[in-house]
């Protein structure tokens, strides 16, 4: 870690670390949570995500704002 000088004020430098061991908690708790719900498929639960937000309505551009609306 080093204090330095950015655009003349004072900022903090940290030195980048490698990769980390799991610690023996969260290695537990990863466990437990895997006994209790299973894995959970991050990439399933995005799409539904996805599909459920592209299915609300966006803002109107302005050209639509602009237009009469229909009768």
């Amino acid at each position: 870690m080093a204090i330095v000088k950015k655009h003349g004020e004072p900022w903090i430098r940290v030195s980048p670390r490698g990769k980390q061991e799991e610690s023996e908690s969260l290695v537990a708790i990863k466990g437990e949570t895997e006994r209790r719900w299973g894995t959970i498929d991050l990439n399933s639960r995005l799409d539904l995500d996805l599909v459920a937000v592209s299915a609300v309505p966006g803002p109107r551009s302005p050209q639509e704002a602009a237009a009469p609306a229909p009768a």
